[in-house]
């Protein structure tokens, strides 16, 4: 249910996530180092807790922003077992672990001109005790 708030609208929300990763077989080739995995399927669940706020600025010029909380459920470190072609005892392979618990943020600024362009430019982050992730984006849009 959005709120208004000092000329802006802020929208509280409960979101949940369920993700699933497939992956094929695989056998290489080139002597007593080539690896072999079998084809696996992982599945992953997250739940996000939090408000968004968009509001005009001037003019064309308008914000938006989202903070939540996010909760991931299960593992949260991908593991596979791998084996050598040749044979011998197969091993695991660990990939990074994951955060359970995350504080993500979006901060955008869009601006309509004239004619139908519309730029916009913003900001996504993940802060977790397991790592962090940033990213950005512009994009420049023409509507005929």
């Amino acid at each position: 249910m959005p709120v208004a708030l000092g000329g802006g609208v802020v929208t509280p929300f409960v979101a949940g996530r369920v993700y699933r990763l497939s992956t094929d077989g695989f056998a290489e080739q080139g002597g007593a180092a080539a690896l072999q995995g079998e084809a696996r399927t992982r599945w992953s669940e997250m739940t996000e807790l939090g408000a968004s706020l968009a509001t005009p600025v001037a003019g064309g010029l308008s914000a938006q922003g989202r903070v939540a909380w996010q909760h991931r459920y299960g593992a949260s470190q991908g593991r596979t077992t791998l084996g050598f072609v040749a044979g011998g005892q197969s091993f695991a392979v660990s990939g990074a672990d994951l955060s359970r618990n995350a504080a993500a943020f979006d901060l955008g600024l869009n601006w309509a001109g004239a004619k139908g362009v519309v730029l916009d430019v913003g900001y996504h982050g993940v802060l977790g005790e397991r790592g962090v992730d940033h990213a950005g984006r512009v994009t420049l849009s023409l509507k005929l």
